[in-house]
C-alpha cells in the first residue's frame, strides 16, 4: 500500500513532523496491485505528481505502475516486464524515471537479477509508447561485461539514472564495496 503523509511538525527538530492525511483515499491509504513494493519514484510530470512502482514479489509477474494520487487511478504500464523464467530473479527492485525535464520521460526497471530495461513514455507518462516494447535491454551478462565485473549476477538492488539519461549508477551484492557508474557514449542517449 501507499500511504500519504502531511509534513504537521518541524523538519529541523526530533519528534512527530508528519501525520497521515486521513482526508486522501482510505484513511491516508491507496492499495495497489503489487504484493510487494520495493521501490516507488514520484516525479511531477504534466502538472501532476505521478508515483511509479512496480511489482517485488518474487511469485507474481513483473508489472509496472504509475499512479495519480489526485485521481485514484493506478495504471498499469507493463504487464510483464521480464516474462516468466526470462531471468533469475524477476522481482522489481528498482523504477526510476529520467527525461522528465525535457518532457520525453524514460522508465526505467531494474529487476533484482534480471538486469535492467528501459521503455519510453508518452509526454504525460501514462501510457509505454514503442509498441509496449523495451527501447533498450541489458541483461546482467551485459551489465557484467560493461562493469568488467561479476557484480549483477546477484542481488543488485540499487539504482539511479541522471535526468539527462548521461549516467546511471548501480551497486550489488557481489560488489558490496563498489557504486559503479556507466556513462552513455555521445549520441547514445535514450530517445523516443
Amino acid at each position: 500500500s501507499l500511504q500519504r503523509y502531511r509534513v504537521t511538525g518541524s523538519l529541523a527538530d526530533d519528534g512527530e513532523a508528519f501525520t497521515r492525511d486521513a482526508d486522501w483515499q482510505n484513511n491516508g491509504v491507496f492499495q495497489t496491485s503489487v504484493a510487494r513494493l520495493r521501490n516507488f519514484t514520484v516525479r511531477y510530470i504534466n502538472g501532476k505528481d505521478l508515483v511509479f512502482y512496480g511489482e517485488g514479489a518474487t511469485d507474481s509477474n513483473s508489472a509496472v505502475y504509475v499512479f495519480d494520487p489526485e485521481t485514484g487511478e493506478e495504471i498499469r504500464l507493463v504487464e510483464n516486464v521480464f516474462a516468466p523464467g526470462e531471468v533469475e530473479d524477476a522481482d522489481i527492485v528498482n523504477v526510476k524515471l529520467s527525461g522528465v525535464t525535457d518532457g520525453n520521460p524514460i522508465l526505467h526497471v531494474l529487476g533484482n537479477i534480471g538486469g535492467l530495461k528501459i521503455y519510453a513514455l508518452s509526454h504525460d507518462a501514462m501510457q509505454v509508447e514503442n509498441g509496449g516494447e523495451p527501447v533498450a535491454v541489458f541483461t546482467t551478462d551485459d551489465l557484467n561485461a560493461l562493469t568488467g565485473s561479476e557484480a549483477f549476477s546477484s542481488h543488485c538492488r540499487a539504482y539511479e539514472v541522471t535526468d539527462d539519461h548521461a549516467y546511471a549508477f548501480f551497486s550489488s551484492h557481489n560488489a558490496s564495496d563498489s557504486i559503479f557508474v556507466i556513462r552513455a557514449q555521445q549520441g547514445t542517449a535514450v530517445k523516443s
